[in-house]
């Protein structure tokens, strides 16, 4: 028992150790170290001497040396060894990228950290980093080749040589949450979203949508910096729309939780109406247009009321 205690889930070389103990049917007593019958290995190549690495790592001698197991269906080809899959490396990044439009842009899979490289000379380099390999995949899948600040960036997993720090055995990530289901007459390429920090520009609020190729954003002008602020976002698709809600539903960003429901209401118009953020999809960057008339600041002072009216309803029911 002390020696499953000792060696199962023991780490050898970013390997993990499965101990199974099988106990003698016609015994009752505790196991001893004679009765231990296999050690699987995960995430490591047969190799010589891992025996006896096993041995010199776990500290206790066995009655008889146990069974040696390879666990074929996780083990990693040499060429995957060298890869950290928890890692990402992108290339080609725009002299004008800071680290914080990084992290906005990768915010939807749970980026752990980041690290970024750039000057005014030649395009820049970041390393990042997630907490869970299928964030790291969704994060390349998602967001290699997109435009950020007029160039194209490239991603691929970082690669590992003999410096590189030992990599933490892969875990589980935790089930996302399921994707919202619209409502009769909601538009499903569209999606309101409240909780907005007033601090965050506008600029920097569309680079979180990025990966989900949206095709209007509609941050309303004249919002009180006081209290969270609304927006909206239409995307090409309705599994874009589905997608950006199920990766960015509930995230923070600078310390508020986004919420994120689809839009029963037409999108207000490009800009013109709005005095909001308009894309240009040839290099995502926003630009704003200015209220020009009084029917179009009417419109605004209606969209922000009906909100208001709205938050109400919403402190009166949880009041209730």
């Amino acid at each position: 028992m002390k020696a499953q205690q000792q060696m199962d889930g023991k780490v050898i070389d970013g390997s993990v150790l499965e101990v199974k103990i099988q106990q003698n049917q016609s015994s009752a007593q505790i196991p001893q170290l004679s009765e231990i019958s296999s050690i699987i290995i995960r995430n490591l190549n047969p190799g010589n001497g891992i025996t006896a690495e096993i041995a010199q790592n776990s500290n206790l001698k066995y009655s008889q040396p146990p069974k040696i197991v390879f666990d074929d269906h996780h083990q990693s080809s040499p060429n995957e060894q060298d890869i950290n899959r928890k890692g990402l490396f992108i290339k080609n990044i725009a002299s004008t990228v800071t680290k914080r439009m990084i992290e906005l842009v990768f915010t939807p899979f749970n980026l752990k950290g980041c690290n970024i490289q750039t000057n005014s000379q030649k395009p820049g380099i970041a390393f990042l980093l997630f907490n869970y390999e299928e964030d790291a995949q969704e994060a390349l899948d998602m967001m290699n080749n997109k435009i950020i600040e007029g160039l194209n960036i490239e991603i691929e997993f970082q690669k590992r040589n003999e410096r590189s720090p030992p990599i933490s055995p892969p875990r589980m990530r935790p089930p996302q949450q399921l994707p919202l289901q619209p409502r009769i007459g909601d538009n499903k390429k569209g999606l309101y979203i409240t909780n907005i920090s007033p601090q965050i520009t506008s600029a920097e609020f569309e680079l979180i949508f990025i990966a989900f190729s949206p095709t209007k954003f509609v941050i309303p002008n004249g919002q009180p910096n006081t209290r969270p602020h609304f927006g909206f976002v239409d995307f090409e698709t309705e599994e874009d729309a589905s997608q950006a809600v199920v990766h960015i539903n509930g995230i923070k960003v600078d310390g508020l939780a986004l919420r994120l429901e689809y839009n029963n209401k037409p999108t207000p118009d490009r800009s013109k109406q709005t005095g909001g953020i308009s894309l240009n999809q040839n290099n995502f960057s926003p630009f704003v247009d200015p209220v020009t008339n009084n029917n179009q600041q009417q419109n605004l002072r209606r969209i922000i009321e009906e909100e208001e009216e709205r938050r109400r309803e919403e402190d009166q029911r949880r009041k209730a």
